[in-house]
């Protein structure tokens, strides 16, 4: 099985990459705020031409955990790198005939009154698109993008 990875330097996507490793499987990840190293690409994901030089695969399965969390960052960065390379990521993946595709998210597309209570994806969040703070919304948003 071949599965690519973003954000593969982030906390969860170097502990995802690196259990795959483990179980035998051929990982590929992206990188942003480090060097690559084996296996690994530069990427940009709000820009489709940066992701146009990543391996087209064929990948059984995409892991998109790549975004910013960092709130000093601002809005504009956190929507172009959360929301964009979101669906920028979604789209490569249609068109590389990607069989599967997990996007992770975080419980705060949610909202702030509804942290800690059992949530499926049928919620309605789609206000915090508009409202809340910005890791927020670009993640709402992002969300809306996957769909």
């Amino acid at each position: 099985m071949k599965i690519l990875i973003t954000g593969a330097d982030g906390y969860i996507g170097s502990t995802l990459a690196t259990y795959f490793k483990l179980k035998g499987y051929a990982v590929i990840g992206t990188v942003f705020e480090r060097e690559p190293e084996e296996n690994e690409y530069f990427c940009n994901i709000s820009k489709p031409s940066s992701i146009a030089t990543l391996p087209t695969g064929p990948y059984d399965m995409i892991i998109h955990t790549a975004g910013i969390v960092d709130y000093s960052a601002g809005f504009a960065a956190m929507k172009a790198v959360n929301t964009k390379g979101a669906r920028n990521m979604a789209r490569w993946a249609t068109q590389t005939g990607c069989a599967h595709f997990i996007h992770i998210s975080s419980v705060s597309v949610y909202g702030f009154l509804t942290l800690g209570q059992q949530r499926t994806e049928n919620y309605a969040w789609k206000l915090w698109q508009y409202v809340g703070n910005s890791y927020m919304r670009s993640k709402a948003a992002a969300e809306e993008a996957v769909r």
